[in-house]
């Protein structure tokens, strides 16, 4: 049995193009998610689910997610205490699927978001899409 709740909010779900070699994107691809005003009594987790990517061969670059919160849904800055995960270029094969997973602390701000960020010179994986979701606990 998974420990990860698998109820999805279409509002709490985005899913957008990787970046291009050395840009970012986010999801959703605007603002970010709502997580509410009175969101104390709430657990969540952040799930971000990245597809194989066969054409991620370069095992020196990778693909970093990031996430931000933001009082006014304008101004995001990362969330420290989450730090960053990554998916590495797999030389021959490419990346294989994987599933990330963050806990939204409860003092995280009302609006959050990912980023991604890929490697300057990396592999063009814009033709491919990863998902982001916010799950209830």
């Amino acid at each position: 049995m998974s420990l990860h709740n698998s109820q999805q909010d279409a509002l709490l779900t985005s899913t957008v193009a990787f970046p291009a070699a050395g840009a970012s994107g986010t999801a959703p691809a605007t603002g970010g998610f709502d997580l509410g005003l009175n969101r104390k009594t709430w657990k969540e987790e952040i799930r971000v689910d990245v597809p194989a990517l066969s054409g991620f061969t370069d095992n020196t670059k990778t693909l970093a997610f990031t996430i931000k919160d933001s009082a006014d849904n304008s101004t995001f800055t990362a969330v420290a205490a989450l730090g960053t995960q990554s998916v590495a270029g797999v030389a021959a094969t490419g990346s294989a699927a994987t599933s990330l997973w963050w806990p939204v602390p409860r003092d995280c701000q009302r609006y959050i978001q990912v980023t991604c960020a890929e490697t300057a010179a990396g592999a063009n994986v814009t033709t491919s899409n990863f998902s982001a979701y916010v799950l209830p606990v």
